[in-house]
Order: C-alpha cells, then sequence, then structure tokens
C-alpha cells in the first residue's frame, strides 16, 4: 500500500446555518373537514373548518397548503 495523506476536514465559515434552513424542504399538509348532516348549523361549520385549517396552516412557515379534503354525509 502506497502513501496516505489525511486531510482533515475544514469547518466552513459563515452564514452555513442560515443557507441550510433555506433549503430546509417544507412539510405539505393538508386538511380534512367533514360534516354529517346537510343541517344550515353543519354547513356553516364546514365553513368554520376549512376556513380555520386553511389559516393555521398558511401561517406555519415550515409547511406548504395542499388543500383541503372534504366529506359530507347526509345524515
Amino acid at each position: 500500500m502506497g502513501n496516505v495523506m489525511l486531510i482533515p476536514a475544514r469547518r466552513q465559515v459563515g452564514n452555513n446555518a442560515r443557507k441550510q434552513e433555506e433549503e430546509k424542504t417544507k412539510l405539505r399538509v393538508a386538511a380534512y373537514c367533514r360534516v354529517s348532516t346537510d343541517s344550515d348549523e353543519q354547513a356553516t361549520s364546514y365553513e368554520a373548518q376549512v376556513e380555520h385549517y386553511t389559516e393555521y396552516i398558511q401561517k406555519n412557515p415550515d409547511w406548504v397548503f395542499a388543500g383541503i379534503y372534504a366529506e359530507m354525509k347526509l345524515a
């Protein structure tokens, strides 16, 4: 075996932490909203759920809003 030269790792200087944070993959998040009857109260409940979860997901800087999944079961 020939000569082996060991090259030690060097610490990088600069804004690496911020660069890595910017390159961090965001999590795609969707909400599931559901109502079980066709009453007016349930219709407004559905609208409130959609509004709440849409705003909640969009406020998180680590998430990407992927949409709303809905189920409306009539009793």
